[in-house]
């Protein structure tokens, strides 16, 4: 059902950007198409698709030190792992790369050179859905600091728990995700709580208050939890569910 929301004056123009990345060692990781009409961020640590970027209309941004610039106080085992990180096997290789990229998800403001009111990040699998977007944008509600699309196809984190075992680079945070679900329950939050989102498309209102206590938040709970983001952010969705709202629109073009 689609919601109400209070429409922002038609004199006001905020400012949007779209932030997109890679983090990884494919030379050829899909780049999609930037949107047109606005500020378009790609961040990579890989210098074959940082000088690809250069023939498109995105603005590169290159991470120079990937570790420190990816991770709070990398550890010793960590650092070992980047270090041969051309040898280890393709699991190993998997969960280290989708370790790595989360800061850029949950932190894409820290990674541009300007700021603005709305910061759209999207996975680079996929042309993002500009037009629904940018009108959910100029409807949005002030009260509501974050918005996400609705998983497609599973309804809570019981269900993500279950297709989760069904990717390797999943499985090694398997015990993980047992210990951090069973914890939450007894915070009185729910394994079933249907508002389960897919976290590849986040839009973000950074002009409200509890932007940044969100991001944080979880963070906090991804460390907890493992690199299976969307269990821990149903939980996060509990907790702030006053100011976490439902994208209705596709989220890619």
């Amino acid at each position: 059902m689609k919601k109400n929301y209070k429409i922002n004056s038609p004199n006001s123009s905020p400012k949007v950007a779209f932030v997109s990345g890679y983090v990884g060692l494919k030379r050829m990781a899909p780049i999609p198409r930037k949107p047109s009409k606005y500020d378009g961020y790609f961040i990579t640590n890989n210098r074959w698709v940082y000088y690809r970027l250069k023939l498109t209309k995105w603005k590169p941004v290159f991470i120079e030190n990937t570790l420190n610039r990816l991770f709070d106080n990398p550890s010793e085992e960590l650092i070992e792992t980047f270090k041969n990180i051309k040898r280890i096997d393709k699991i190993a290789k998997n969960y280290f790369f989708t370790k790595a990229c989360k800061s850029l998800k949950l932190y894409p403001q820290k990674f541009i050179p300007k700021t603005y009111d709305y910061i759209v990040w999207f996975d680079n699998k996929f042309d993002v859905n500009v037009n629904g977007t940018i009108q959910t944008i100029k409807n949005w509600n002030p009260n509501v600091s974050m918005m996400l699309h609705r998983h497609p196809f599973l309804n809570n984190i019981s269900e993500e728990f279950k297709e989760s075992t069904l990717q390797k680079r999943y499985i090694v945070d398997k015990e993980n995700y047992l210990n951090y679900i069973e914890k939450n329950i007894s915070k009185d939050l729910s394994a079933e709580h249907y508002n389960h989102f897919q976290c590849g498309y986040l839009l973000y209102n950074m002009n409200h208050s509890d932007t940044i206590r969100i991001q944080k938040t979880w963070h906090e709970h991804i460390k907890k939890c493992g690199i299976n983001d969307q269990i821990s952010f149903n939980f996060v969705a509990q907790i702030f569910k006053e100011i976490i709202g439902e994208y209705i629109y596709d989220i890619h073009e």
